[in-house]
């Protein structure tokens, strides 16, 4: 089977990925390597068979190894899989582990095993980790902190939204028992007249678990000996029945105790709240009115700065209440024990903006620093309301053509409304073509039941009985309506708000500040912004990074503020270090003046998504001398 380098299956993939010829220019910036190693690679990967084809014209992949293609990618594909089943597997095991003993256990051949453990080592300098390999033995060393991070994102990995049960993942901890000591924790909390609440749970869970295992305990039969709490302390008195009723249950007894205990603490603090109403959960019986007030205006004013003025928070208003308020018992004490398995900065970047506005206030009013795991949760505790009052925004305006409109029109009509309540306007019924409005028969998209002898782009055929096959096909037309119409307002306002007084090509090292300090200081030259928004952009940037996916980065100032709604773009062809993971070439500097508030959202969310999809864009950036050219790449 043919091995691959990480760098030669990029290589590999890039130019799989290209519609077009890849030139070795573009591959020889790229990776930062000379052209005689690429050749060197490209020798590689063709030597048990020609992958690439290599002409005056560039490289390209040769369709007839199709299949050798496809087992190459596969076949890597499945060893950057497996690393994470090792990691998990090494990280779990209390000792180190022999490679006879991981060959076994995943039934692969030494040789195999060596190549799983190279694609595990390379995810493991992020958190300060190794694999060591001595005498025959693997294990991962580094610091504990390093570990427990790497579990948090091998778990997240496994479930991109919250955990619905923690037997999911009892594989994490094979050295405790699950159920019963999850059990025996929230049996604990409520002796003491506490609870967690419902949406907490299963996270707060994996936290105490992860303290409970990686926490090093020797298993001893003897009568224990109990640790007493010195404090009335309601935190602290628990962590110390938790570890005491385990030690009798179990005979786990903690080798840092002290240490123990105090890690459990924290992570009962701000997660466990005093029992009282909590049969009418989300409940917020112990807050007082005025706290419930300064929430509710804190969203009022949000909503009403991004335009988001069809949500009714006043639906989610408690749960909210109840979150901040464990939110700022955390944040207030430094105790951030949030579970950070959701991201919604890089999958829904709009809603996690609105939520860095949320948290800012919040910090502001309340006097305590929000960090990013934090905003995360405030973005999906308002996630789904947004995104509602957006797609009220998109909607698809739809004419139906029937021989019986009062019959099959209706029914495809209510099918439609009911299942696509807020994509689809159903705009009137006709007979045929002809009787058609011609604005309408140009803007919106016809569903037909008859087949009109002249069949315009914007018709959908479909069968009187309007089956599920028929809706299928419908609303993948209303999907690409709306994803075209959202692309084509995209395109108008780039056009309008970028130009070649704001648009700039350089090649000179700069700091993420310097970069910021530049773009901003020829808004002001231009007139476009006031003195101290470069600051304002700082602030916003402190609050969360605003590069995405090491590739492209969108500063912004949280105050829409600026005397002129504008783009400022810069390519740079020496990387701009922005954060530590993310070292990127393109930076977009949006100003947004007060009254164009909703052009925001459309262009935040639209530069986003389509820098994101067309990611074979970035392979050609140095190639990039004009406006014009950014345009062509980006946005055609």
């Amino acid at each position: 089977m043919l091995t691959l380098s990480q760098r030669q299956y990029e290589i590999l993939s890039m130019i799989n990925n290209s519609d077009s010829y890849v030139i070795s220019d573009t591959l020889t910036e790229h990776f930062h390597i000379t052209r005689r190693t690429l050749i060197s690679d490209i020798k590689n990967i063709n030597s048990q068979g020609t992958l690439i084809l290599s002409s005056n014209r560039g490289y390209r992949i040769t369709k007839e190894n199709q299949d050798l293609l496809n087992e190459v990618l596969i076949s890597h594909d499945k060893v950057e899989h497996n690393s994470d089943s090792l990691l998990k597997y090494l990280l779990t095991s209390r000792k180190a582990v022999s490679l006879d003993q991981l060959t076994d256990e995943f039934c692969v051949s030494s040789t195999t095993m060596i190549k799983y453990l190279g694609a595990a080592g390379r995810q493991l300098s992020e958190y300060g980790l190794s694999i060591q390999r001595k005498k025959n033995l693997v294990t991962i060393t580094g610091d504990e902190k390093g570990k427990r991070k790497l579990m948090e994102n091998l778990i997240r990995r496994e479930s991109p939204y919250f955990f619905s049960d923690i037997e999911n993942f009892r594989s994490y901890f094979p050295n405790i028992d699950v159920g019963g000591i999850a059990g025996l924790v929230l049996n604990k909390i409520e002796e003491y007249g506490y609870y967690v609440p419902e949406f907490y749970e299963v996270n707060f869970l994996i936290n105490v678990l992860v303290i409970l295992s990686r926490n090093p305990f020797t298993i001893d039969l003897s009568a224990p000996t109990k640790s007493e709490s010195v404090t009335k302390y309601p935190q602290r008195v628990i962590a110390h029945e938790i570890v005491n009723t385990i030690a009798v249950k179990y005979h786990m007894h903690y080798i840092n105790l002290l240490e123990t205990i105090r890690e459990l603490e924290q992570a009962l603090y701000g997660f466990i709240h005093p029992k009282g109403n909590e049969n009418a959960v989300p409940t917020v019986h112990d807050l007082s009115d005025s706290f419930i007030r300064t929430i509710r205006k804190i969203l009022e004013e949000v909503f009403a700065y991004y335009y988001l003025n069809t949500i009714n928070y006043e639906t989610f208003l408690n749960v909210f209440c109840l979150h901040v308020s464990e939110l700022i018992k955390r944040c207030s004490n430094s105790m951030n024990f949030a579970p950070d398995n959701v991201s919604l900065r890089t999958r829904s970047p709009y809603i996690y903006e609105i939520a860095v506005s949320i948290s800012n206030r919040i910090a502001s009013t309340f006097q305590i620093r929000i960090p990013e795991s934090e905003i995360n949760l405030i973005a999906v505790h308002i996630g789904y309301s947004v995104e509602q009052a957006i797609a009220k925004a998109s909607v698809c305006p739809i004419v139906i053509l029937t021989e019986n409109y009062q019959e099959e029109g209706k029914y495809i009509a209510q099918t439609l409304t009911r299942k696509l309540p807020s994509q689809v306007q159903i705009l009137g019924f006709y007979h045929s073509l002809e009787d058609i409005p011609y604005r309408m028969l140009k803007e919106c998209l016809i569903i037909s039941t008859l087949q009109p002898e002249e069949t315009p782009a914007n018709i959908y055929v479909i069968s009187p009985f309007f089956s599920e096959n028929d809706f299928s096909y419908v609303s993948s037309g209303i999907m690409e309506y709306i994803r075209k119409k959202t692309n084509d307002e995209v395109h108008s306002l780039i056009s309008s708000y970028l130009n070649d007084r704001t648009f700039f090509l350089l090649d000179r090292e700069m700091s993420k500040e310097e970069t910021i300090r530049y773009l901003c200081d020829k808004a002001l030259e231009n007139g476009d912004v006031n003195e101290g928004f470069y600051e304002q952009v700082m602030e916003r940037e402190r609050l969360s990074a605003t590069a995405f996916f090491n590739r492209f980065a969108i500063p912004h100032s949280n105050i829409q503020n600026a005397n002129e709604t504008r783009l400022y773009v810069m390519i740079n062809k020496q990387d701009v270090l922005w954060n530590e993971d993310n070292s990127i070439k393109v930076v977009i500097l949006i100003l947004i003046k007060r009254q164009a508030s909703d052009d925001f959202r459309k262009l935040y969310t639209g530069i986003t998504e389509t820098l994101y999809h067309n990611s074979n864009a970035f392979s050609y950036i140095n190639r990039i001398r004009s406006l014009d050219d950014f345009i062509k790449l980006f946005f055609e």
